[in-house]
């Protein structure tokens, strides 16, 4: 757990600032989010991924106001360190999408007060993404 704090709250967080009030960076990162839905490495993850991208597009698109703007931190600079290539362990090395994974899973317990809001919140419709 420290160590995925350790390697979100630095250089992820500070790039995921610079998404906070931007609309179209984030709707940008959701494009590079979606070819990740079908790699099979993340496959354990992919609901956790699309929950992810669906709560961080409608915070985007002002569908969704009633959100925690650090544990928006949180979600963006996994999403941001999930597209990251060359991260902890790189992403064309085999196994190299575990830490992906796991960062997933770290920002999942994070927030998981948030996205159990989140859940109320939004259509039961999110089908377009698969």
């Amino acid at each position: 757990n420290k160590v995925m704090h350790n390697i979100i709250s630095g250089t992820w967080t500070t790039k995921a600032q610079s998404y906070i009030g931007k609309t179209s960076k984030i709707l940008n990162l959701v494009g590079y989010l979606q070819p990740y839905l079908h790699k099979d490495g993340l496959k354990d993850a992919k609901e956790d991924i699309i929950l992810l991208i669906d709560y961080i597009t409608d915070v985007a698109k002002g569908n969704y106001t009633d959100y925690n703007v650090n544990r928006l931190l949180i979600v963006i600079a996994a999403l941001l360190y999930v597209i990251d290539p060359i991260d902890m362990v790189p992403d064309f090395i085999v196994g190299g999408f575990l830490d992906d994974v796991t960062v997933i899973g770290w920002a999942i317990t994070k927030v998981a007060q948030e996205l159990e809001d989140y859940k109320l919140y939004r259509p039961s419709n999110f089908d377009y993404l698969e």
